[in-house]
């Protein structure tokens, strides 16, 4: 397997884009799942395919997620909240408090 990554660390998660410049997304699924037998790794992409969807799933990717959703998991992960659109135009409770 090409790159940097080492087989004895200690990951979470793997991320991998399926349309990469140069390498099969899919190809590269299947050599991590290799080498990283009990790590979930999502798969990222730019479509809205069902098709695609249900073949990543099946590929045995433990999620898709489309690219656009990153900029919110991003968010996330900086410690602030993510509400969807049609979350927002929900009110909430003025009590409500952030620690």
């Amino acid at each position: 397997m090409r790159g940097n990554i080492e087989k004895n660390s200690n990951y979470d998660l793997i991320v991998v884009g399926i349309n990469l410049q140069g390498l099969d997304g899919f190809g590269l699924l299947h050599q991590l799942q290799k080498h990283f037998v009990n790590i979930p790794i999502i798969m990222i992409a730019a479509s809205n395919e069902p098709k695609l969807m249900i073949q990543t799933l099946e590929q045995g990717a433990s999620a898709y997620v489309h690219k656009g959703l990153l900029h919110n998991v991003h968010q996330v992960l900086s410690g602030n909240i993510y509400f969807h659109d049609l979350v927002q135009s929900v009110q909430i409770d003025s009590t409500f408090t952030l620690a």
